[in-house]
């Protein structure tokens, strides 16, 4: 669970090859690590390309990183929670999360849930009739 890391002393989760190497290992190991580390665009986008949920252990800077969250909404699209505000509103990167996962229109900005395409893209990406009916929810949602 990248629990190791943080059994180790403050230095060393501010050493960047030993974050670097606990996120290969384990991507959940973000979480652990100092935050100085977790600015660290190498290291983030390591841990986001395994699983994009780990950007909630990002910094606000890797939250607002066009590609770091373009990265991470590609292995999970429900990653767009983490998101900034700014870029849950981006066109693309809410286009591939709505792919990855439909439900994940919810966490859009207004505007992205109220995009003709967006929602056409989340709701044919689903087969199953009460999954549609929730994404239309969402996108109706004042």
């Amino acid at each position: 669970d990248g629990s190791s890391l943080c059994h180790l002393p403050d230095a060393c989760r501010d050493d960047r090859r030993i974050v670097l190497a606990a996120v290969r290992s384990d991507s959940r190991a973000l979480r652990y690590a100092s935050l100085n580390m977790r600015k660290d665009r190498d290291i983030v986008l390591t841990a986001v390309r395994q699983d994009g949920l780990v950007l909630e252990h990002a910094s606000s800077s890797s939250r607002n990183d066009r590609e770091i969250v373009l990265a991470a909404v590609g292995t999970s699209g429900g990653a767009l929670q983490y998101a900034s505000n700014n870029l849950r509103g981006d066109r693309e990167i809410v286009l591939a999360a709505v792919r990855k996962s439909a439900t994940s229109l919810r966490f859009a900005s207004d505007d992205m849930r109220r995009d003709e395409d967006v929602v056409r893209e989340a709701i044919l990406s689903v087969d199953d009739y009460a999954d549609r009916a929730n994404i239309l929810r969402f996108a109706l949602k004042p």
